[in-house]
């Protein structure tokens, strides 16, 4: 197997040809593949990654073509070669702290433990809608990774996330402030998440916007629903 190196990417490859191969400083960017190729975009650990496909390369390690034909990518442990590594890791490291602190701060220490139910919920059902959606080839992480999925995004920012969903919920309010409410969560999320495709953190196969706002509204719809039948904090209907 030969490695090939460049300041931003590793290719590792076997007996494959290349009739052309064009890197980019921010995202590479491979043409006329022949053969089968493994893409490696991943600094921190060493795990199996993301669909690719004979044709060409898009962000982070997917190939596209007609052929549903798959190729598992592996990740190799290498910092120094990539610049932009450092950057994914430290974003998922800003936003989970960012979440926690303003739930810290909003929640008072005595109202903490009413929310646990809701924060272990939303990290079991972040964990398993990651899971599918890696599994099913909807979207993948480009690092950091634990076997695909984003641990920081499952078990970190979105507990905090939907205490402060639960906290914020105008629970007196109408039917139509609160459905303004979901619909704000859901946008507002599905946009974050734009971003951090948009930077290299996150890759869509065929997820999109629209899919992902649709998505984020049965999650809080979900979030809402156990802390409603639960009803620990009291916020959605009172003690």
């Amino acid at each position: 197997m030969e490695i090939l190196e460049n300041n931003e990417l590793i290719i590792a490859r076997r007996e494959v040809n290349f009739d052309s191969i064009r890197l980019s400083r921010k995202m590479p960017e491979i043409t006329e593949v022949n053969r089968n190729i493994q893409i490696v975009f991943h600094p921190f650990f060493a795990v199996t990654y993301t669909r690719a496909r004979m044709g060409k390369y898009r962000q982070g390690g997917c190939f596209r073509q007609d052929s549903n034909e798959r190729i598992c990518a592996k990740g190799i442990f290498k910092l120094a070669v990539f610049k932009n590594g450092y950057s994914n890791f430290m974003a998922y490291i800003l936003a989970t702290a960012a979440f926690w602190v303003l739930f810290l701060l909003l929640v008072p220490g005595f109202e903490r433990p009413r929310y646990y139910p809701t924060l272990l919920f939303s990290a079991l059902l972040a964990l398993v809608a990651d899971l599918c959606g890696v599994v099913f080839d909807q979207w993948a992480y480009y690092g950091p990774v634990v076997g695909t999925i984003s641990l920081w995004s499952d078990l970190g920012i979105a507990p905090a996330e939907s205490g402060l969903f639960i906290y914020f919920f105008p629970g007196s309010a109408n039917w139509f402030i609160k459905i303004c409410y979901f619909i704000v969560w859901s946008v507002s999320n599905a946009a974050g998440e734009w971003f951090f495709v948009w930077v290299g953190w996150i890759g869509y196969d065929h997820w999109n916007p629209i899919r992902a706002t649709i998505f984020y509204i049965f999650y809080w719809s979900a979030v809402w629903a156990q802390e409603y039948w639960y009803n620990a904090t009291g916020r959605l209907k009172g003690r």
